[in-house]
């Protein structure tokens, strides 16, 4: 049998005979040249080839698509990650995205971790998002729901990670643009910005879903609540409070009001415009949320709290609109565009009282006797 030699030696010895190849040991794939090759062989084709390249490659699925989160779990396999990106949207084929980042050589890069990716991003950009250096820290989503006291919602920033504690966030000072909406910040309108104690930042800390990095300092967590509320009330919906007589801090507190008392959108409007007729009457509001505030001193109701006595209604405190005449002398709570918009535009009635059933069903009266009668057949 014959012998193979290197490539070393000059000279090589053949047997007689049909000629005996010597078996190599099998290739090492190499993903990157096979694609590569496949590439290369799609180039190669011509202009359809280079075309179908560019447009899964340089082309977005939807120039106009809207960001959205993208979550790779630590142990992830990537022929998964490209199956993911495919199944939400933002590649049109996983496995053409898959040869690109073989082709890129990051398939080993691909980070776990939570990204914004969009449609209207090309592969080749998600490509470079998905194998950064450093993958952005993934933020915390907090949900602050209307109806919310400052409290409320420190407690619920404490919650989500997004404060160390509520009590930090509660005794902070922050420094914030001097918004028109805020009175605290009325002597400097024209400065740079002012400072305020969150704690009197009751009803403008807008509720909504928020982002915010973990931990991040009180500055920067009331900042986005107060955009959001500066955005949600424009500055034409303040154009129109200051066209109504009324002033921006007097709906804001009715709306909280709103907020805290109707059950359903359509009640929200009909309410507000029965607290409003009850003001311009001289009739006191007596509205239980504000009983409720006042026991609980703007702090977290707990459902024993909820039963009010009439040892309640004689609390001693301007919020206690039973015993104290006019608005309570802020809001109470955090109201939703919706009860801002009914305290902005109340809806007319007949009605001076209301009272809700045990469905939540609003019920309402024109008369204390019609009153007095619905309290009898729901609350009885």
């Amino acid at each position: 049998m014959g012998e193979y030699l290197s490539g070393t030696q000059e000279h090589s010895v053949l047997p007689e005979g049909p000629l005996a190849l010597p078996k190599l040991p099998p290739p090492r794939v190499k993903w990157r040249r096979i694609a590569g090759v496949l590439l290369f062989g799609l180039l190669s084709g011509g202009i359809a080839g280079a075309g179908a390249i560019a447009f899964y490659v340089f082309t977005p699925i939807d120039p106009a698509g809207a960001e959205k989160e993208f979550i790779i779990e630590p142990g992830t396999r990537v022929v998964e990650v490209t199956a993911a990106l495919e199944r939400e949207g933002f590649v049109r084929n996983g496995l053409a995205f898959a040869t690109l980042l073989r082709f890129q050589g990051r398939e080993a890069d691909v980070k776990a971790g939570t990204f914004i990716l969009s449609p209207a991003m090309t592969s080749r950009r998600i490509s470079d998002i998905l194998t950064a250096q450093a993958p952005p820290e993934r933020d915390l989503r907090t949900t602050v729901p209307e109806g919310f006291t400052v409290v409320e919602t420190a407690e619920r920033l404490a919650e989500s990670g997004a404060v160390e504690s509520a009590s930090i966030f509660l005794d902070a000072v922050v420094r914030i643009s001097p918004y028109d909406f805020l009175a605290q910040c009325a002597a400097a309108l024209g400065s740079a910005s002012c400072e305020v104690p969150v704690r009197t930042l009751e009803g403008y800390l807008f509720p909504d879903t928020y982002r915010f990095r973990k931990q991040a300092t009180p500055n920067e967590i009331v900042a986005k609540f107060l955009e959001n509320f500066d955005r949600q009330f424009s500055p034409q919906l303040r154009s129109e409070a200051a066209a109504s007589g009324r002033s921006l801090s007097d709906i804001v507190t009715m709306a909280s009001l709103v907020e805290r008392e109707a059950k359903f959108d359509a009640d929200r409007p009909i309410i507000a415009g029965i607290l409003f007729k009850r003001l311009e009457i001289g009739m006191p509001l007596q509205v239980d949320a504000t009983v409720l505030y006042a026991k609980s001193e703007g702090g977290l109701v707990t459902l024993p709290m909820r039963d009010l006595t009439l040892e309640d209604l004689q609390i001693d405190s301007l919020y206690n609109t039973y015993r104290v005449a006019g608005l309570p002398p802020g809001p109470i709570a955090s109201p939703g565009l919706k009860s801002l918009l009914a305290a902005l535009r109340p809806e007319p009635s007949l009605y001076l009282f209301y009272l809700h059933a045990p469905d939540g069903t609003t019920v309402y009266s024109r008369t204390l006797q019609e009153h007095n009668a619905a309290k009898d057949r729901y609350l009885r």
